[in-house]
């Protein structure tokens, strides 16, 4: 049973003359069912009878409390109130000063609903950028970042808008990079949920809607375990869902500046996966095709910055490429989806490998065509660098992490294209 999490209204207060205002609550603006209007001079008093915290926490200067401390007191009986001084933010240090002390007093695992209605200054942007800080590092929520909408000129009631829209833009953005640099999927799949969420039931429920986080969800594990079949399967469903979602205007209300985002993610999951449409081709293309596709992979795990998999990968393609190489090998290799066919081809690698593994011991051969014999060398210079990986670096192989170093990964990457240049003459 999951632990309940505390609710935490942040607020913080200013120096004006606070009169008595009436503030609304709608789905449209607020983000919660619609309600009657609540009255009071502090909006996060309004906010907080809607919301029923467990206690307000109120960050405010010296000044703000002389002007204000008193008033509100008095105003919020039956609320828990905790005071937390902090500076004017006029300089970086008392910036720097204002984020940690709103990270400091927010408790970890907690639910937060953050009232900038009666903010100074630029305290709501450290505020926000603080709320992100806590919710990686204490695993804090961030239920509504609210904003009570008052204006001098009107009689209200004003209406409660919630910003967290600037919090999930940024969550995006950050979800994004992540998978760019390292393909790590689960962050983009978890920002996509709230709003497949919604859209399920829009659709009445349909089970096509939550397919674009799923297949991400599930492409992540298949990434890091270096599973290549069924990680180029799982890149094309995925791809397929981005598509799909797009075309029939599925992805709610993701931000309409994140199409360019979308788009690269998009991309990103077409160069993964493997191009089904093979009708028409021989089993020479179908081949060639396959090992393109398997290059291009262990190209990414090198943007992403895994070495560890990129050998792994490239050893395994070696493999591949020397089968291809060996005309009587060809039409054998690639018919993975067939069962029947599997031990066959289990069997015809490990022959391949023992070949390999015997060539280069043997130096080089003079009746061994130029393109095989590169792919020997290349066959001897990689096992070196797997073994390493494979055991961990605790085998005599072993070598430091300036062997993992950009120039190592750059070297690797230069191996690579210089096979995959050979066998696409």
């Amino acid at each position: 049973m999951s632990k309940k999490r505390e609710k935490i209204l942040l607020t913080f207060l200013g120096t004006g003359k606070y009169e008595q205002t009436r503030y609304e609550f709608n789905s449209e603006q607020s983000g919660i069912a619609d309600r009657p209007p609540e009255g009071g001079p502090f909006a996060a008093l309004c906010m907080a009878r809607v919301w029923q915290p467990d206690r307000i926490i109120v960050f405010s200067t010296s000044e703000a409390q002389r002007a204000n401390g008193e008033k509100l007191g008095k105003e919020a009986s039956g609320f828990r109130l905790e005071w937390v001084n902090i500076p004017e933010g006029k300089n970086k240090a008392e910036l720097l000063q204002i984020f940690q002390q709103i990270a400091e007093n927010i408790p970890a695992e907690s639910e937060v609903v953050v009232d900038v209605t009666h903010s100074f200054r630029s305290i709501p942007i450290i505020g926000v950028a603080a709320l992100h800080y806590v919710s990686f590092v204490k695993k804090v929520k961030i239920e509504h970042i609210w904003y009570g909408a008052y204006s001098p000129n009107q009689s209200g009631p004003f209406p409660v808008i919630d910003l967290r829209i600037f919090s999930d833009i940024t969550n995006w953005l950050w979800a994004v990079r992540v998978f760019e640099e390292t393909g790590e999927t689960k962050p983009l799949a978890d920002v996509l949920k709230p709003y497949q969420r919604e859209l399920y039931e829009q659709y009445q429920k349909d089970p096509k809607v939550g397919s674009i986080a799923n297949a991400l969800e599930r492409l992540g594990p298949l990434i890091a375990g270096v599973q290549v079949p069924a990680l180029q399967r799982q890149a094309a469903d995925a791809y397929k869902a981005f598509r799909k979602a797009r075309e029939e205007g599925r992805l709610g209300d993701v931000p309409p500046l994140l199409s360019e985002v979308i788009d690269s993610i998009q991309n990103k999951l077409e160069k993964l996966q493997t191009n089904s449409d093979s009708s028409g081709l021989s089993d020479k293309e179908k081949a060639l095709a396959q090992l393109k596709a398997q290059h291009s992979l262990l190209l990414a795990y090198l943007d992403w910055n895994r070495p560890a998999q990129a050998i792994i990968l490239f050893r395994e393609w070696l493999v591949s490429v020397a089968l291809f190489t060996w005309e009587k090998y060809e039409g054998i290799l690639f018919k993975c989806d067939e069962s029947s066919k599997i031990k066959e081809i289990v069997n015809q690698r490990k022959a391949a490998e023992e070949l390999l593994n015997s060539l280069s011991k043997l130096g080089l051969r003079k009746e061994l065509s130029n393109h095989l014999q590169q792919v020997v060398n290349t066959w001897k210079w990689i096992i070196q660098k797997r073994n390493a990986i494979a055991h961990a670096g605790m085998n005599a192989e072993g070598y430091s992490g300036q062997a993992l170093a950009k120039d190592a990964l750059e070297e690797i990457r230069n191996k690579a294209n210089e096979v995959m240049r050979l066998i696409d003459r």
